[in-house]
């Protein structure tokens, strides 16, 4: 009965609020004097009713006051829990003890694409029926559903999945006024990006793991191995533990110190460095060439990182190194033949021409050199 009394005061305009203040505060005042008009002089005076008039006036306009400053107050009160349940993230719905829905927001249509029209009726099972379409399994909604009203104080959490491969988190729970259970809160959170982002995230995570070229996250200010792949440690002879306690300079050798320095000045100028190659050292104290290149990065912490890719290039070098040898080497005796000959020579008259020197070519022929 309250709620209807506020709200019924709510829709009220001021002045027929002042105006029925005033009617009451008259007939009550004018009841007390008339009363205490009788009690002292034995008749009712014009005196005592304009007295009594008077105050019903001041008494009505400070009535009045009052309850349009907490109406006012309460007004807004209801305004911004209006705005913020329409306009939070998750769906929310309410319903009675019988299931009925009583109130809703607008992000919970939108959730279930349920016309207006028909959240508007109320009706619990309408509602069910158009949603459950939707779903990848209907059955076991209907009869989460089911076994949540039938056990009022129950609480409950579960996934929803959508035909449309859309996915929400769920939660209900019993709904309490001073004590008194007088419904069930529904709530749906989508959750579909974050799947998404997750199942992403599995892919990569598998990529790089599987993946035949090495990976490398290090600390740009120490160089210090923070996350790599089985591609980027098997091939030093360290096991993981034990390269993710090293650094990049422990790898890399001191002759190649200069070229290092300048690629780490274009990540700090350019945001990238490489590709460029160099040599790594196994634990055991061979070397292998590899092929880097990476980016500079930043983690939540503002900590600058760098991401490379590293390449052991060491097939590739002894496939350049097959092709030189068939280039400017005879295959049978290993001997220098004519194309590498013929660059020699090409390189010696490059230089005399550029010198201002002269030079000469010898011709030897072996006996029977032409027979092999």
């Amino acid at each position: 009965m309250k709620i209807d009394i506020l709200t019924l005061l709510q829709k009220m305009k001021i002045w027929r609020l002042w105006l029925l203040s005033v009617i009451l505060s008259v007939l009550l005042s004018e009841a007390v004097t008339s009363a205490m008009g009788l009690l002292l002089k034995g008749r009712v005076t014009a005196d005592y009713l304009l007295t009594g008039f008077v105050a019903s006036l001041l008494v009505a306009s400070l009535v009045v006051g009052i309850v349009v400053y907490f109406l006012e107050k309460l007004s807004r009160s209801q305004l911004l829990l209006t705005s913020i349940f329409d306009t939070t993230a998750e769906g929310i719905m309410v319903a009675d003890g019988a299931g009925h829905i009583t109130m809703f927001n607008r992000r919970f249509a939108e959730l279930w694409r349920i016309p207006a029209d028909v959240l508007a009726t109320g009706e619990n099972d309408a509602v069910l029926t158009f949603v459950q379409d939707q779903l990848a399994e209907p059955e076991q909604f209907l009869d989460k559903v089911q076994q949540l009203y039938s056990t009022p104080d129950a609480i409950s959490f579960d996934t929803l999945s959508f035909k449309d491969e859309r996915v929400f988190e769920r939660y209900s729970n019993p709904l309490y006024i001073h004590g008194k259970l007088v419904g069930r809160l529904w709530r749906l959170h989508e959750i579909t990006d974050i799947v998404e982002r997750k199942y992403t995230e599995e892919k990569l995570r598998l990529l790089f793991e599987l993946s035949p070229i090495g990976f490398a996250l290090n600390d740009l200010a120490t160089g210090k191995f923070i996350e790599v792949n089985a591609a980027m440690f098997e091939e030093t002879g360290y096991a993981h533990s034990e390269f993710l306690a090293l650094n990049d300079w422990d790898l890399t050798p001191q002759e190649y110190e200069p070229q290092e320095l300048k690629q780490l000045e274009s990540l700090r100028t350019t945001g990238r460095y490489g590709p460029y190659e160099k040599e790594y050292v196994r634990k055991d104290g061979t070397r292998y060439p590899v092929l880097l290149n990476g980016v500079l990065i930043r983690d939540r912490n503002g900590c600058e990182l760098i991401w490379s890719i590293v390449q052991n290039i060491t097939e590739r070098k002894l496939a350049d190194q097959q092709i030189h040898q068939l280039a400017f080497y005879d295959a049978l005796t290993n001997l220098p033949n004519r194309r590498l000959l013929m660059d020699r020579l090409q390189q010696a008259f490059s230089a005399s021409v550029r010198n201002g020197q002269y030079g000469a070519v010898l011709l030897l022929d072996l006996d029977d050199f032409k027979t092999l």
